[in-house]
């Protein structure tokens, strides 16, 4: 009984962690990845993400999970934009 209840709250606590998720402007939910000291994203490599598009009712437009295949985005040089 006692194993399975450290299970329990273990598995809590781990899925309790996975949750930082910032709300941004427009209910956007966004998480952000730090290099920690590691080698960063440059021009020439290629970034995939998964991710879930749903409308303002919580319909699910697009799922990359659902799919099976992350989207994948080629890294080019920074634009600069004047406004």
């Amino acid at each position: 009984m006692k194993k399975g209840i450290v299970i329990l709250f273990a598995a809590t606590l781990g899925l309790a962690a996975c949750n930082n998720y910032k709300k941004g402007p427009g209910g956007l939910m966004y998480q952000i990845h730090k290099s920690g000291g590691n080698e960063k994203i440059k021009e020439g490599d290629i970034v995939k993400i998964n991710f879930i598009q749903k409308t303002e009712k919580d319909s699910t437009i697009v799922s990359t999970f659902d799919l099976g295949q992350p989207q994948v985005f080629p890294v080019g040089k920074k634009l600069m934009m004047a406004i």
